[in-house]
């Protein structure tokens, strides 16, 4: 009895360190794209970031109006730093008062995704 309840402990913590194992991996794997804030005006810059792109050299960002004014803009081939970091500074202009931009940054290398939302109200 006393060996079938060590060998259920013994098991009971492999199990969670498997779970904290695959969920610190799982972390270390995530890539981001986020603006410096939230909502911008006229004439300021947002500064794009990213991070965990390692494994990618490049990536392609563009930014989806909504509503759509009438350009799409598109930032091809951003190095990433050896870090898995990049920076981007985007211009908002006049037109873009109301309109929600949509940035989706993917890796060019591993293909994988990362979205983020911010407006000029």
């Amino acid at each position: 009895m006393r060996i079938l309840l060590l060998k259920s402990i013994q098991s009971l913590f492999m199990g969670a360190f498997l779970i904290l194992a695959f969920a610190s991996w799982n972390t270390a794997q995530s890539q981001t794209v986020t603006s410096d804030k939230d909502d911008y005006a006229p004439g300021e810059t947002a500064i794009i970031t990213g991070e965990g792109w390692t494994g990618d050299q490049f990536v392609d960002l563009h930014f989806a109006e909504d509503p759509f004014v009438d350009h799409i803009h598109d930032y091809h081939d951003i190095a990433v730093n050896a870090d898995g970091s990049f920076r981007v500074e985007f211009p908002i202009l006049d037109r873009h008062l109301g309109v929600t931009f949509t940035l989706t940054a993917e890796g060019k290398q591993t293909g994988k995704t990362a979205v983020h939302v911010f407006t000029d109200s």
